[in-house]
């Protein structure tokens, strides 16, 4: 059963390469919108991927369902990896946005929202929200910061800071004898 499931996005991501060329944000947001939609809306997807998900204790015996989880998420990594990056070479992403952290990113916002949705269907509606949902994410990365050699944002036209003027102390200033108590 859960050799034949197929993964809610696997489908759709080929479908979005074939039509990503002039609109790849677009496509990828169409793709991962219909994913979380036709997973809430399959019962039988949402069985199998709830035992593969929720209820599995992974032995040496599903060591092939592990392979091929495993290699279909380096599948999707690729797919989605490759729309960013010709969303940031045609300016729909900003240049200092990372493909592969974008993909990555993107994958596990999705496969986050699947747990929770099985977790707690009630809570949490994919098919109505997935639209706003994915442009959460999406807008995200348009508007995502740039990050300097320290790891924190910079702020564009920020100045520096003002430089020392007086030289740090490399060691520290030895005591007197005298000022240590006998």
């Amino acid at each position: 059963m859960v050799a034949r499931a197929e993964m809610p996005q696997e489908r759709n991501l080929q479908e979005m390469c074939a039509a990503a060329g002039t609109d790849p944000l677009g496509a990828l947001r169409q793709a991962t919108i219909r994913a979380l939609t036709q997973f809430a809306n399959d019962r039988r997807a949402r069985d199998v991927f709830e035992v593969v998900f929720l209820r599995c204790e992974y032995t040496a015996e599903l060591a092939p369902v592990q392979r091929r989880q495993y290699a279909s998420r380096l599948d999707c990594y690729a797919q989605i990896e490759r729309a960013m990056r010709l969303a940031v070479r045609q300016g729909q992403l900003p240049p200092h946005v990372s493909p592969r952290l974008a993909a990555r990113g993107l994958y596990a916002y999705v496969g986050g929202l699947i747990r929770d949705f099985l977790e707690a269907p009630k809570e949490i509606n994919c098919a109505r929200d997935a639209p706003h949902l994915v442009d959460f994410f999406l807008d995200g990365l348009k508007h995502a910061p740039r990050y300097g050699r320290t790891g924190q944002p910079t702020i564009a036209g920020r100045r520096k800071p003002p430089a020392r003027t007086t030289p740090a102390r490399k060691t520290p200033a030895r005591r007197r004898a005298s000022a240590v108590p006998a």
